[in-house]
Formats: structure tokens, sequence, C-alpha cells
């Protein structure tokens, strides 16, 4: 049988096209805030993960040493015996090699262990010294290598060695180390309390307060000592006892513990 050439198709009407764009761009509106979801998920639990690794080895280097990791000394001063508690658990992380270098060396080399998936790569910005995610709380868990004055931060316990049974309240209901507020969008190391890295001393880089309310990221510059994260209700923290659970936002630390 003959067939007219004017009746074959070779391909779609314009109609056509824009009703499967159509299809198209609904099934991604519907599937992007699943991926999102399962890839936050994800994020949160290499987090917590984190945050469980860190808490072990604190730990382990209160078996090792009979007390906690110091707070270290002033934000300004160099080297180990300056250096607060991020920097002398590295042997206790799998990071003795990095613990052994040179101490500028060191503050340079970034610890993948010390940053929250949900919030940015584990690396630092060119030409800083290699920043963290987390903070270890104020309260009696740890303590200054001596007497620093600073407005900003409160000490529970005098300057020199602490360890686990200055936890009246229970190592469980103790917070340890949790997650710190930053300024979630900044290209660069500018923050006051994200700019000194992990070898940083008794600072806002790596102390955190207790009795401040917990807030999720900021999307302004900030200078601040409070718990908070980029997850979206959320933030970790590590008790004293090892374990980790996840705190909500507008609530202090301390009633964290309590309420738990």
């Amino acid at each position: 049988m003959f067939i007219s050439r004017s009746r074959i198709r070779t391909g779609f009407t314009l109609i056509e096209l824009l009703v499967v764009i159509a299809i198209v761009a609904v099934l991604l509106g519907l599937l992007m805030p699943a991926v999102q979801k399962v890839r936050e998920s994800s994020a949160r639990m290499g987090c917590t993960n984190n945050l469980k690794q860190i808490g072990l080895a604190w730990h382990n280097h209160h078996d090792g040493h009979g007390c906690s990791p110091s707070g270290g000394g002033h934000w300004d001063a160099t080297g180990p015996a300056h250096s607060g508690w991020a920097f002398h658990l590295l042997p206790y992380l799998e990071q003795e090699n990095v613990y052994r270098l040179p101490w500028q060396q060191a503050a340079q080399t970034s610890i993948k262990v010390y940053f929250c998936p949900s919030r940015r790569p584990g690396v630092n910005p060119a030409g800083s010294r290699a920043l963290l995610d987390y903070a270890a709380f104020d309260g009696p868990l740890i303590a200054r290598a001596y007497e620093v004055k600073n407005p900003f931060l409160v000490g529970y316990n005098p300057p020199g060695r602490t360890d686990f049974l200055r936890a009246a309240a229970g190592l469980s209901q103790t917070p340890m180390v949790g997650e710190k507020r930053i300024w979630w969008n900044r290209a660069t190391h500018s923050d006051c309390n994200d700019d000194q890295g992990y070898t940083d001393g008794w600072d806002n880089d790596t102390i955190i307060r207790t009795d401040l309310i917990s807030i999720r990221d900021s999307k302004t510059s900030i200078c601040g000592t409070n718990a908070g994260s980029s997850h979206p209700n959320t933030y970790g923290i590590a008790f004293g006892d090892g374990s980790v659970r996840a705190c909500r936002f507008g609530i202090s630390p301390e009633r964290a513990a309590a309420s738990d």
C-alpha cells in the first residue's frame, strides 16, 4: 500500500515538546526535596560520627593522661603548650603524624573529622590556619592551661588539669563537645569564632558557652560563642559519657542536657 510522504511524522510538535518539558519540570520539583533530604540525612550521620570519634578520643586521652585535654592558653600565643583541646586530641584521632609536625605546619593541616559534611568540605581557605566546626563546652570537663582574662568566655574551672570527676551532674548530662555556630556562606576566614583554627587556645574558635541559646548558622558575619549548626532544626552534642544527641535550636546546651 502506498503511503503519502505528507502523512509521515518527523518529530514532536511544539505543543508536545512543551508538555514533555512541563512534565519533566514537575518531576524534578518533586524529586529535588527528596534528594536534598537524603543528602542532609547522610551528612548529619557523618557529622554525628565525627562527634562520636571526638568523644572517644577525649576518653582515650583521659585514660592515658588521667585528665581531659587542655583548653589551651591565649588565642594569639603559639606552640603546643598554648594550643587547645583539638590539637591535643590529634594522637587519639589517628593524626599522630600531624601532631609531630612543626607547630606552624600542623596549624595549617586540615583534619577531616573536624569538619561537618553539612557545612563545608574538609579543607581550609588558602593561607589560613586549618579550621574546625566543633568546639568544647566551657563546663567542668575542660580547663584553661593558665589564667586568661577574656570577658566573652565563662570558665567554670580554675586553670590547670580537670577530669571526669568534676562532672557533678553525671557524664551523661554534661555537654563535652558540640557543633558551633558560624557564618555559613563566607568564602574566607573572617569571623572571630572561625579564624584561628583548631590549634587555637582558649578562644571563640574552640570554646562555646553552655548558657547561651543555640542558633542556626548565620547569614551574616558574626562573633559569638553559641552552639549551632547548618542543619535545618538541630545541632549535635557529644556528652561526657560519649553519647551523641541531636538537640533543638532555641534553648541552651545546659537546658538541653537537663531536659534529655
